[in-house]
């Protein structure tokens, strides 16, 4: 699933069954969202710009931060079920 505001960039999630009780989880790699303050991108710009620098820094490595916009990024749903893949695994 994804959610997020209409000025966000929407975030993808997973909600599963673990045997016991409905889990979350929200992948990393693949997913467009600020893992410093835990937040959709498009909260706070310098925030956004800060983490996008960090976690993208091949795409947006020769940018000043006030050019940089996670609106320039998109999703990648391979990284994203990869991730969900890792995370989530059956018990043996």
């Amino acid at each position: 699933m994804t959610a997020g505001g209409d000025w966000e960039n929407p975030v993808f999630f997973i909600i599963y069954w673990d045997g016991k009780a409905l889990r979350g989880y929200i992948p990393t790699k693949g997913n467009l969202w600020n893992t410093d303050t835990k937040q959709a991108y498009g909260n706070d710009e310098e925030s956004d710009a800060k983490n996008l620098l960090e976690r993208f820094p091949d795409v947006f490595g020769d940018k000043l931060e006030e050019e940089i916009n996670a609106k320039d990024l998109s999703f990648n749903a391979q990284e994203i079920t990869e991730d969900i893949q890792n995370r989530i695994v059956p018990k043996q």
